[in-house]
């Protein structure tokens, strides 16, 4: 009979937590310290700017029975299109981490030095990665506590 009413109790916590507010809070809290965790830890070359000015929070939202906040940038290169983000994380040319990276060297034209560099690629600089893990686990921890 007391797990009956353990579990009347728990799916009660449960039913409470996500009907009301309490939960969107949670979860825009964890998404906002997840933003404050990709910011600070971001390499050092990009800490100020466009970059971190791109890096959002998007409000909590809902659709069906999931919850959710997004941390995102949307600053894109004008090479390919591609985020910024993508090649900080995860590098480019021989140091690409899924080995998909150009392999032989290149030469471009740096508009801002007003020159020409010869590169093999940037080294990964993993920062959201990292960011999203922890944050994982802290969400994980804070709702472990609200069903104990």
């Amino acid at each position: 009979m007391a797990n009956i009413n353990e579990n009347i109790k728990f799916f009660a916590k449960l039913d409470d937590l996500a009907s009301g507010k309490k939960l969107e809070e949670f979860v825009q809290r964890q998404a906002e310290e997840c933003w404050e965790q990709i910011v600070t830890t971001s390499p050092p070359q990009v800490q100020t700017g466009q970059y971190i000015a791109s890096i959002q929070v998007r409000d909590v939202q809902r659709s069906g029975n999931e919850i959710f906040a997004e941390v995102f940038t949307d600053l894109r290169l004008d090479w390919h299109n591609v985020f910024l983000a993508e090649l900080l994380e995860h590098g480019t040319g021989i140091y690409r981490e899924d080995g998909t990276g150009r392999q032989t060297p290149w030469v471009y034209f740096n508009k801002n030095w007003q020159r020409f560099v010869y590169t093999h690629g940037i080294k990964p600089m993993p920062h959201w990665t990292p960011a999203f893990q922890m944050q994982s686990v802290k969400m994980k921890e804070g709702l472990r506590h609200v069903f104990n």
